[in-house]
């Protein structure tokens, strides 16, 4: 008797557990379903402002709070991407050119872009834009010293929060600390270049380089515009003035073969790289050329 009532009593137990974790797990599957599309605010998509400027020269601050959006693809409806443009995205059955952040309105039809709001504020205390619902636009000041813009806003329907961002702009003077132009190495290209327009820096019209310095720690080739011909080789530490000038266009460095010799070889695999050669950097010093 003692034997079948503990049997007893260990069936309904199980019987009591499996239904907990059953009821458990359907608990959490619910709940998952209706998680909040809201939550954190996300990084504001693009907005540029001019880094680096002379005394007098103009600067400007720009957004484009919707880039990439095709008005081909607005607001179409959609079973899966294969509905949608080439390289777009099945987003709640509406076709749409990007990722929208969390707790963004998927646009619908007949519109092209969910609502926005932004207000950019610059350190001096004045609003540069107030509440703007223009997606996209800019605008030009001429700072007379180093200035700070803040932007912040949202999206609307439903409203959801932009982290809030700063940028400088700085005014160009003999104490401006210089700006790193990096070159990472990659597998297997070798070391990747640097584009101006691309990466930065931004600059107004009257800022120029007075000179370059190679901060590597190696010895390298250096390339880029105002300078044509081989490249200028620069041991560590040695600057050159053979770049002065606008500061624009593609730059390129690397290491010499020569002063690769005993330097572990770069090994390049579909997942890791062993021995990478070391990533490179110049200084730039910038200076201002007097306005006409």
């Amino acid at each position: 008797m003692k034997n079948q009532y503990e049997l007893k009593i260990g069936l309904y137990l199980r019987s009591k557990i499996t239904i907990f974790i059953v009821l458990l797990f359907m608990g959490l599957f619910i709940n998952g379903c209706h998680l909040p599309r809201g939550g954190q605010a996300q990084p504001i998509d693009k907005w540029e402002v001019t880094q680096y400027f002379c005394l007098g020269d103009s600067i400007n601050v720009s957004w484009n709070l919707q880039p990439g959006f095709d008005r081909r693809n607005c607001g179409k409806r959609c079973q899966s991407p294969s509905d949608c443009l080439a390289g777009t995205l099945c987003v709640d059955s509406v076709c749409t050119n990007r990722p929208l952040p969390p707790g963004s309105a998927v646009p619908p039809e007949g519109q092209c872009a969910p609502d926005t709001e932004l207000t950019i504020t610059s350190s001096e205390g004045t609003d540069l834009v107030s509440h703007t619902h223009d997606s996209s636009g800019s605008q030009s000041l001429t700072p007379s010293d180093s200035i700070t813009f803040t932007a912040n806003g949202g999206y609307q329907q439903p409203l959801r929060f932009y982290n809030e961002e700063n940028k400088t702009a700085t005014l160009v003077t003999p104490d401006t600390e210089p700006v790193q132009l990096r070159f990472p190495f990659i597998c297997p290209i070798g070391w990747r270049s640097h584009d101006i327009g691309m990466d930065g820096p931004s600059v107004s019209e009257h800022v120029t380089i007075a000179g370059i310095q190679n901060t590597s720690g190696i010895t390298i080739d250096l390339s880029g515009p105002n300078h044509s011909g081989q490249p200028i080789r620069l041991r560590p530490g040695e600057e050159t003035a053979a770049f002065n000038g606008k500061l624009m266009g593609i730059w390129t460095a690397e290491i010499p073969p020569v002063f690769r010799v005993g330097l572990p070889p770069a090994r390049c695999t579909a997942t890791e790289i062993d021995n990478p050669y070391p990533d490179l950097s110049v200084a730039l010093r910038l200076t201002c050329t007097a306005m006409n």
